[in-house]
């Protein structure tokens, strides 16, 4: 992988840590995997172009590693000198990226406290940091053209139809399905809040939303549903 993409990566990467106030986490560079070894460790799944890898070690320990395709990454690349709007096709590609961050920081937080984790509460965490991440640079852009697009329609962008790979019914279909709208009954809660510009009380929100359980967040998101 090319030593600039590396540093992009690691910069959303940091972009995120500081969006959910998470400290000092292992750079994701140093765990990024090639197509080979990534093939060698989770098979054909690498054709989704973002994998998060995690596997027992023979010395008891877990290996971890994060494969982005090349093609996936060149988006991101584009995508990051001018990064709202964006067509969606080209949204696709750029959001799996995002995820895949969003899964390493979660796995390495979670590390840190010991915390289980499940593969329902990556994918929660995924979609709200697609999100926080978009506010973020909405927020943080002076050019009149970003500014054009207010947070409702950032809101719609992200949410107002769900984009689902997987065959309907499947376990995955599910598990993203759910993820998808407790994650968008969640955000919505917050729109008010980046609406009157309260920006500080926005990343608090935030950040209490990331420590909570998975139980907390479905509950909190049936209840505000």
């Amino acid at each position: 992988m090319q030593h600039h993409h590396v540093q992009l990566l690691q910069h959303f990467q940091r972009t995120l840590v500081r969006i959910n106030d998470l400290g000092a986490l292992p750079p994701v560079g140093d765990f990024l995997a090639c197509e080979a070894r990534a093939t060698s460790w989770v098979g054909p799944e690498t054709w989704r172009g973002e994998v998060l890898i995690i596997r027992s070690a023979p010395d008891a320990d877990l290996e971890v590693g994060l494969f982005l395709a090349p093609w996936l990454i060149e988006t991101f690349a584009q995508w990051s000198e001018a990064p709202f709007p964006c067509a969606a096709a080209r949204w696709s590609h750029v959001s799996a990226v995002i995820e895949g961050l969003s899964h390493f920081n979660l796995l390495c937080h979670a590390a840190a406290f010991e915390r289980p984790l499940t593969q329902l509460e990556l994918e929660i965490q995924a979609d709200l940091d697609r999100f926080s991440l978009l506010a973020w640079l909405l927020h943080s852009r002076t050019d009149r053209a970003f500014k054009r697009y207010n947070p409702a329609e950032l809101w719609s962008f992200l949410f107002d139809s769900p984009k689902l790979s997987d065959v309907p019914g499947s376990i995955e279909w599910k598990r993203y399905r759910t993820a998808f709208r407790c994650a968008r009954t969640l955000t919505l809660a917050l729109l008010p809040l980046l609406a009157a510009d309260r920006w500080h009380a926005f990343l608090q929100k935030l950040r209490t939303l990331y420590r909570l359980p998975l139980s907390a967040k479905l509950t909190l998101s049936g209840q505000l549903g």
